[in-house]
Parts: structure tokens; C-alpha cells; sequence
């Protein structure tokens, strides 16, 4: 009778520490198939993401190009116009449970602008001003040079 209780409680806590061995394999096979299936799902948005940020930011940047070199050419004495603006970054995107949160456009690193009417200092130094004032960039990240 005994012997019967001893084989019982044996088989019990038998029972329990196999219980327990699957459930820390099971805990650990969905901590790893899970972090997969994160890495996977991060990779795929940020692969959609960038690829997006890319056309934004070279439309962006074309767009900038556009207007500054409209602007510039109305300097007197400017002539004909050609403009670069160099971005630090391209657009982010915040993503919060999959979803956009916040974007920020990219920042102007720098500018180039050529013009014919560089070779007058007063133009060069009109030009400067005006695209300082319009991107609120310092002088020193602005070139305006002759266009040959």
C-alpha cells in the first residue's frame, strides 16, 4: 500500500517536471520564432519605408532646386541660374504598431548656386543672403559661383 503512494507521488512529480520542461521549450521556441517574425515584419516595412523616403526626398530636393533657382534668377543682374541643394539625411518615418506617427523632412546640408552675374560681389553676396533667409542655413553652407 505503501509502496503504492511512494510509486504515485513519484509518477507525479514526474508528470510535473515533464510538464514543465514542454512549457519552457514551448516558451522558448515562441521567444525565438517571434523575435523572427519581428525582424521580419520591421525589415519589410522599413524596405517599403526607405524606398518610399528615397522618391520623397529626391522630389523634395528637385522641388527645392525648382524654386530656389526661380527665386535667385529674379536677382538683378543674377542672369541665368543653376541650383544644387545637398540633404544630411533622407525623409523619417516614425512607425508605431505599424503605422506612421511622425515624419520629418530631410535637412539642407548645403547649396550651390551658379549664376552669370556671379562675377559682381553684390550678386554673389544678394544670392547668399536670399538663400540663407529662405532655408534659415548660415552663409557658410551657401556657394555662389560663376556659371561658365
Amino acid at each position: 500500500m505503501e509502496d503504492e503512494r511512494i510509486l504515485t507521488k513519484f509518477l507525479s512529480s514526474l508528470k510535473r517536471k515533464w510538464v514543465l520542461v514542454v512549457l519552457a521549450v514551448v516558451g522558448i521556441l515562441l521567444v525565438v520564432w517571434g523575435g523572427n517574425l519581428t525582424a521580419t515584419r520591421t525589415q519589410e516595412q522599413t524596405g517599403t519605408a526607405s524606398g518610399t523616403a528615397t522618391t520623397d526626398t529626391d522630389s523634395y530636393r528637385a522641388s527645392l532646386e525648382a524654386e530656389l533657382a526661380a527665386l535667385c534668377g529674379q536677382v538683378q543682374g543674377a542672369g541665368e541660374v543653376k541650383v544644387m541643394v545637398t540633404l544630411s539625411r533622407g525623409q523619417t518615418t516614425t512607425y508605431v504598431s505599424g503605422k506612421p506617427a511622425a515624419s520629418e523632412m530631410p535637412v539642407v546640408c548645403g547649396v550651390a548656386v551658379l549664376c552669370k552675374g556671379a562675377t559682381n560681389p553684390a550678386v554673389r553676396t544678394e544670392i547668399t543672403r536670399l538663400v540663407s533667409a529662405v532655408l534659415g542655413i548660415g552663409s557658410h553652407r551657401i556657394y555662389v559661383g560663376v556659371l561658365a
